[in-house]
C-alpha cells in the first residue's frame, strides 16, 4: 500500500481510498504501477455491521475495467467509468461479480484490521 485513507463522504457515508502498488514478478525491472481503489459504504451506518452491507467500489486497473466493472454496475455496486459500456464477452461472459487483486487486498486489510 502506498496510501490508505478513511474518510466520510459529503452525505455521511464512510469512504476508503487506497493506492495499491502492483509489482509484476515477471518484469522485475518494470516501473511500479499504482492503482487507486475506492470503497464507499452506502447502507445506513447505524445498522449493525455485517458482510451483507452494500458498498460502491471502483479501481483504476485494467482487470477491474474489463472483467468486473460491467457485472458490478448491473448490481448497482459501481458505475461504468473506465469501460466502453459493453458486456465483457470474453473476460467475464457470465457477468459474475467479483473484484480485482488490488480491491481484494484492501478488503482483506479492512477485515484484518477491523476498520
Amino acid at each position: 500500500f502506498k496510501s490508505f485513507k478513511k474518510s466520510v463522504s459529503p452525505k455521511g457515508f464512510p469512504v476508503l481510498k487506497a493506492i495499491v502498488i502492483h509489482r509484476d514478478p515477471f518484469r522485475p525491472r518494470a516501473t511500479d504501477c499504482p492503482h487507486e481503489v475506492t470503497i464507499i459504504g452506502i447502507d445506513n451506518q447505524n445498522d449493525p455491521f455485517s458482510k451483507q452491507k452494500r458498498v460502491f467500489v471502483q479501481c483504476t486497473c485494467e482487470n477491474f475495467c474489463y472483467m468486473w466493472e460491467y457485472a458490478l454496475a448491473e448490481r448497482g455496486a459501481t458505475h461504468v467509468i473506465f469501460g466502453n459500456g459493453e458486456p465483457p464477452i470474453f473476460t467475464n461472459p457470465s457477468r459474475v461479480p467479483g473484484t480485482c487483486k488490488h480491491m481484494s487486498a484492501v478488503i482483506q486489510r479492512v477485515f484484518r484490521e477491523k476498520i
